[in-house]
């Protein structure tokens, strides 16, 4: 889906989001997902400004 109409973030759904479940996106999905080349692993511009005017 993400290669067909893209995306621009993740929207994490949980009763109760914890430390712990953000660690577990953080460290185990993302890097999944970057391997697949569906998530960046870097940004072009070096200021969150600069990312947000690409768009």
């Amino acid at each position: 889906m993400m290669q067909e109409i893209g995306g621009d973030g993740f929207l994490l759904t949980s009763l109760t989001p914890t430390r712990h479940y953000l660690d577990e996106v953080v460290d185990g999905l993302v890097p999944a997902l970057q391997r697949r080349g569906v998530v960046r692993s870097e940004y072009a511009q070096p200021t969150l400004r600069g990312t947000l005017r690409e768009f």
